[in-house]
């Protein structure tokens, strides 16, 4: 069983439409922080 967080990533930006792929790059390599102000919605999850 896997203890780590992890980061549930959502394919749809915040207003319901689909993200390009560069917004995976672009946000996977800055941190978590910055989902929350761009495009893209996230769920931290602690199992």
């Amino acid at each position: 069983m896997n203890n780590k967080p992890y980061l549930v990533l959502r394919n749809q930006t915040l207003d319901g439409k689909r993200f390009r792929p560069s917004d995976w790059v672009d946000r996977l390599a800055s941190n978590a922080g910055d989902f929350t102000r761009g495009r893209l919605q996230y769920d931290h999850r602690v199992m």
